[in-house]
C-alpha cells in the first residue's frame, strides 16, 4: 500500500473529529458566550440582583448538599459492585450486567413505546 494512501486513512478520522468538534463548539459554545455578553451587558446587575436573595443562597446550600450525598451513595455503591463483580464464580459472570439494567432499560421501554405509536398496524 503507498504511504500517501496510509497516511490519508490515519488523517481522514482525525478531520473528521476535528469537523465533530468545531460543529459541536459553534452549535453549543457560541451562543453560551454570546448568553454571557449580554449578562454582563449592563455591569452583571442581574448576577448582583440574583444571588442577594436569601432564596438563592440556601437554593445553592441545598444542590450542594444533593449533590454531596449522591456522589458519597454512587461511590460506596459502585465500589461494592465492582468488588463484588469481580468476586463472582465463572458460572455467575452473566450478573455482570445487572448493574447496567437500570441505565439500559428505560431506552428499551422508549424505543418500544415509539415502535408501537408509529406501527402502521392498529393496536388490538
Amino acid at each position: 500500500m503507498p504511504l500517501a494512501l496510509t497516511r490519508t486513512r490515519r488523517l481522514l478520522p482525525r478531520l473528521a473529529a476535528l469537523a465533530f468538534l468545531a460543529g459541536i463548539g459553534y452549535l453549543v459554545i457560541a451562543p453560551l458566550v454570546g448568553l454571557q455578553r449580554l449578562a454582563f451587558e449592563d455591569g452583571a446587575r442581574g448576577y448582583e440582583a440574583a444571588f442577594d436573595r436569601p432564596e438563592v443562597a440556601q437554593t445553592l446550600r441545598t444542590t450542594v448538599g444533593l449533590a454531596l450525598g449522591s456522589l458519597a451513595i454512587a461511590l460506596v455503591l459502585g465500589t461494592l459492585l465492582a468488588w463484588a463483580a469481580t468476586r463472582l464464580p465463572p458460572r455467575l459472570r452473566l450478573l455482570r450486567a445487572l448493574p447496567i439494567l437500570p441505565i439500559v432499560v428505560p431506552a428499551v421501554a422508549a424505543v418500544t413505546g415509539w415502535a408501537f405509536l408509529f406501527s402502521p398496524a392498529p393496536a388490538t
